[in-house]
């Protein structure tokens, strides 16, 4: 995963683009919410919220809650299933 990259990308992009444009994120079954194993509860939770904010999200990633951020690999908390 990419957190930061499709981030900079979107904010880059999206104010180029004309009014009712539609924006596709193409990603792998690895980004699946449901990969998220049984200690990562609470991250679940946060991360399925519908109030989820961006500043929210942010943090999650900073954390390195979501996703190794020196190797781009799946911290523990993600199922290698």
């Amino acid at each position: 995963m990419n957190y930061w990259g499709t981030k900079r990308a979107c904010a880059a992009l999206f104010p180029l683009l004309s009014p009712g444009a539609r924006v596709v994120n193409v990603s792998s079954s690895a980004g699946w919410l449901r990969n998220v194993v049984a200690d990562g509860t609470e991250l679940k939770r946060r991360l399925g919220s519908a109030d989820l904010t961006e500043e929210e999200l942010d943090g999650c990633v900073l954390r390195g809650g979501a996703v190794g951020l020196t190797t781009g690999n799946f911290s523990p908390i993600f199922s290698s299933d």
